[in-house]
């Protein structure tokens, strides 16, 4: 049987690791974004142009407007930022985006191309708070 400082030495290392992973990641800047062009305005970051997110992006800045068509390929990328607003179409391909935010606004298509392995978009993980004008193309 522990004693109850072996029990403590035991529990401790535990507890500080959960602790750890636990901890809600800081936000990420619109600053990430700067070699796609994005430029902060006020609360907002805006890409003024058509763009396609790639590479080993792992998070999106909150508050996203994207000025034109926006494709996501290949990324890190779980979840789409909260306010995230597109104003051409949004293109996933290959990612491992599952579900769209409630507040995501876009004012053309959804389309995505899901490829092995990767989970897509089922139609029931629309929120129906989000607004997509145009076509929604989900599993």
């Amino acid at each position: 049987m522990f004693s109850k400082q072996r029990w403590l030495l035991f529990i401790f290392p535990l507890v500080v690791v959960g602790i750890y992973f636990l901890q809600p990641t800081p936000p990420v800047s619109c600053e990430s974004l700067k070699k796609f062009g994005a430029m902060a305005q006020g609360e907002r970051c805006i890409i003024n142009r058509n763009v396609t997110l790639e590479g080993n992006l792992k998070r999106l800045p909150n508050q996203l407007s994207i000025k034109g068509n926006l494709t996501i390929s290949g990324t890190y990328i779980e979840e789409l930022p909260s306010a995230m607003v597109v104003e051409g179409n949004l293109f996933l391909y290959k990612t491992s985006i599952a579900k769209l935010p409630p507040d995501l606004q876009v004012q053309g298509n959804f389309d995505q191309y899901s490829g092995f392995g990767s989970p897509g978009v089922k139609c029931n993980a629309i929120p129906k708070t989000a607004l997509i004008k145009g076509n929604r193309n989900c599993h």
